[in-house]
């Protein structure tokens, strides 16, 4: 009974797995967002990107619920490569547990909510 019951649990669990059905625009948005980061802080960061890197790291953390690890101060980014890999691999790695549940609709309402709260 127990081997039966085992063996139910793991169907269930691979079909979840591949019943997943992933937004593409949310996708394309995540990685947008993760693409422009590493430019801008592996390029250099020009002053007119600084608005847009904060909408990045607005959307990145409001939707993950991760906190970056990016310096506030007088000069906006990251102190060291170090940091950035850390955040970029907790980010991706939420992505990649999250996918099949996130929608660009709830991306949209976690962003505006974060930043109301800002």
């Amino acid at each position: 009974m127990k081997r039966l019951i085992f063996f139910i649990l793991i169907l269930v669990s691979c079909n979840k797995r591949y019943n997943c059905e992933i937004d593409t625009e949310f996708k394309k948005r995540f990685d947008e967002n993760i693409n422009f980061l590493v430019s801008t802080e592996t390029e250099g960061d020009l002053i007119y990107q600084t608005t847009d890197k904060i909408k990045v790291i607005y959307f990145l953390e409001s939707v993950t619920g991760i906190k970056s690890q990016i310096y506030w101060g007088d000069v906006f980014g990251y102190r060291d490569s170090k940091s950035l890999e850390e955040d970029l691999k907790k980010w991706k790695n939420w992505y990649k547990n999250n996918k099949c549940e996130m929608t660009i609709v709830k991306a949209d309402s976690l962003v505006k909510n974060y930043k109301k709260n800002k």
